[in-house]
């Protein structure tokens, strides 16, 4: 879990460009500049998809300066920070600013599959004196739940 104790505010520069990227991270800023670069490869290779940080990092100069460091309790902070420094110097950032982004909960969508019965073979035709033994069998003796309700029935329960 990252320590937001020890948060930084960085730029990535270059001599050959007139803006500059900025970001933010709880890492030391060299093993953040080194996953930068890792992106930026991922992406020349077209694994990842671009990000703005590409523009300065496709200079071999380009290099990581800390801005500021503080402590703050957790990501939206760092984040909320981040944002102020972007549209400081909107002008001079290749990051674009970004509108603050309501959470919302999404609902879990149950979804209900479809299970298709396989259609039966209709049954053959039974003869009329099996189906009349079938009835009586179903017919029998009344149920009763307990064995109370049977005594006073007059059926004796074994």
């Amino acid at each position: 879990m990252p320590d937001y104790k020890s948060s930084k505010i960085y730029a990535i520069k270059s001599e050959q460009a007139s803006k500059f990227y900025i970001g933010s991270t709880t890492k030391r800023l060299c093993s953040r500049m080194a996953q930068h670069r890792q992106n930026y490869n991922k992406y020349l290779e077209k694994k990842i998809d671009y990000d703005c940080s590409f523009d300065i990092l496709q200079y071999s100069d380009a290099q990581i300066q800390l801005l500021e460091s503080f402590e703050c309790n957790n990501k939206d902070e760092l984040n909320a920070k981040l944002q102020t420094f972007i549209n400081n110097y909107k002008d001079k950032a290749v990051n674009k600013p970004k509108e603050k982004k309501i959470r919302e909960k999404k609902e879990k969508k149950i979804k209900v599959k479809s299970k298709e019965k396989p259609i039966k073979e209709q049954p053959k035709e039974q003869p009329k004196e099996e189906i009349k033994k079938e009835e009586s069998i179903k017919e029998g003796p009344p149920k009763y739940t307990n064995r109370l309700q049977a005594l006073r029935a007059g059926i004796k329960i074994d």
